[in-house]
């Protein structure tokens, strides 16, 4: 799951996803998302690669 706010990360957690990307395009900083689960923090979308690959 890839989202920019907190409740995208508590989503992808419940949903039980082995990865739950926050990108810090939204209102969200880096604290919040890993404070709602994130498993990864990136700039950009474009950095999705590399946690996938």
């Amino acid at each position: 799951v890839v989202g920019d706010t907190g409740y995208d990360m508590l989503t992808g957690t419940r949903a039980g996803a082995s990865v739950v990307a926050g990108v810090l395009t939204g209102a969200h900083d880096a604290e919040r998302l890993r404070a709602d689960g994130a498993t990864h923090v990136l700039g950009s979308v474009a950095e999705l690669p590399g946690v996938l690959l």
